[in-house]
């Protein structure tokens, strides 16, 4: 059996390598780690594709008692030779030296750490002559097959990757227990926002009911005072017609207040027990200011602008009906006291702040020096609401009272809570 190579050009071939067979180990072996490798063979070299003149580089034979392992390397005489031969002329035997057998899975030729005969496809006289590139096409059965320093240097960075496993494997270990605990850490913090949101819920719906009876107690003690005054005004009315019984004008003058003062005790009564009624006590504040005043002014000449879009519902809820009182209150003193007969009220929005305006064409608040006075009642209102108030007068006509409370952006906490 002969294979002829064509290395192109020529080369200084100092060894060739065979890789044999690979053939797993069983139990019991079937063929040993030899099987198939061929016992006697040469290699030629020459400068002629027709090996007229050829040199011989090595001539091997075989003994049964030694092994290679899974590579056999053989040293040539180096010589610069373009084409090489093998030779094989006593191949491998079985069944009692009956049959022939062959089998290499990768020859090599090297010329200074290079194999000269990857890719060289094979000329041969056996009737397998097809597979003959398999011969040189650099694979076995685990893929390419690496040179020496590849090799080494492969086997050692397994070596150190062997020594860092440890390293490594611990490492990650100490990562996931380290992410473990900020996992129990996190559980923790979630559960306690929970609680702390639920307990926030809570408190919010309990400060909620505590305002909500605080206004209510509060349009308890404004019902009291209004229904106290108005009923002693009428105790003192009623006196006096009965000891004016027989002059009728008097006594008509008197019964006229009395009525008044009764139908006024009426719309008061009737407008706190509607807002206690209510599920929601500040409900929509423009339109209770606008049926209060409906109710309240009667047949003076009255005046309601209001500009679109004012953010009362920015004003927390105490503040809301405070701001509503206010409004109460300044008419009411206008009723009584000013002796008016036209009144206007004016609902803006400017530079963050709601602005009310309420004048009239009365007698306005003067003390006994002439001074402008601003009542104790609609003072104490604007304080609550933290507001501003002006009190003015021009040409001593009629009273105008401008209260400013300023809008400031709120959180969740503030305005559900404050």
């Amino acid at each position: 059996l002969v294979f002829d190579f064509d290395l192109g050009e020529k080369f200084l071939i100092d060894r060739v390598h065979l890789h044999l067979l690979d053939l797993s180990y069983t139990i019991p072996a079937i063929h040993h780690p030899e099987y198939a490798f061929p016992l006697k063979y040469s290699f030629y070299g020459s400068d002629n594709a027709d090996f007229s003149s050829m040199k011989l580089l090595k001539d091997h034979q075989n003994h049964r008692k030694k092994r290679y392992g899974n590579i056999k390397i053989d040293a040539l005489i180096p010589e610069e030779i373009r084409y090489l031969r093998w030779e094989i002329t006593k191949p491998y035997k079985y069944l009692s030296g009956k049959v022939n057998a062959f089998g290499l899975a990768e020859i090599q030729a090297f010329s200074k750490d290079r194999n000269v005969l990857q890719g060289v496809i094979a000329k041969s006289n056996s009737r397998r002559n097809y597979l003959a590139p398999r011969l040189t096409d650099n694979l076995n059965n685990f893929g390419e097959i690496l040179n020496v320093y590849e090799w080494m240097h492969q086997l050692s960075r397994r070596h150190v990757l062997e020594l860092a496993l440890p390293r490594l494997e611990e490492s990650i270990e100490l990562k996931v227990d380290e992410q473990r605990m900020n996992l129990v850490i996190l559980s923790g913090v979630v559960i306690l926002s929970i609680i702390m949101i639920i307990l926030v819920i809570i408190f919010n719906k309990l400060r909620q009911q505590k305002i909500i009876q605080s206004i209510k107690n509060r349009i308890a003690a404004d019902l009291h005072d209004e229904l106290g005054a108005n009923l002693h005004s009428i105790i003192l009315l009623t006196q006096l017609a009965e000891s004016n019984k027989n002059q009728s004008d008097k006594t008509f003058v008197y019964l006229d207040k009395i009525s008044a003062l009764a139908k006024r005790t009426s719309l008061s009564t009737k407008h706190c027990t509607d807002v206690l009624e209510k599920s929601d006590i500040n409900g929509n504040t423009l339109v209770d200011m606008e049926k209060l005043a409906d109710k309240l002014i009667g047949d003076i000449d009255y005046q309601w602008e209001c500009e679109a879009n004012i953010p009362l519902d920015k004003l927390s809820e105490r503040h809301r009906f405070d701001f509503f009182l206010f409004y109460k209150e300044s008419l009411t003193n206008i009723l009584r006291h000013s002796k008016a007969t036209k009144v206007k009220t004016e609902l803006t929005f400017q530079n963050g702040e709601i602005i009310l305006i309420i004048s009239d064409n009365g007698i306005g608040y003067l003390d006994s020096n002439g001074n402008i006075q601003t009542p104790s009642s609609i003072l104490r209102r604007a304080n609550l609401i933290k507001g501003s108030l002006v009190v003015s007068q021009e040409n001593k006509k009629g009273c105008c009272i401008q209260l400013s409370v300023p809008i400031k952006p709120m959180n969740f906490f503030r305005k559900h809570l404050f």
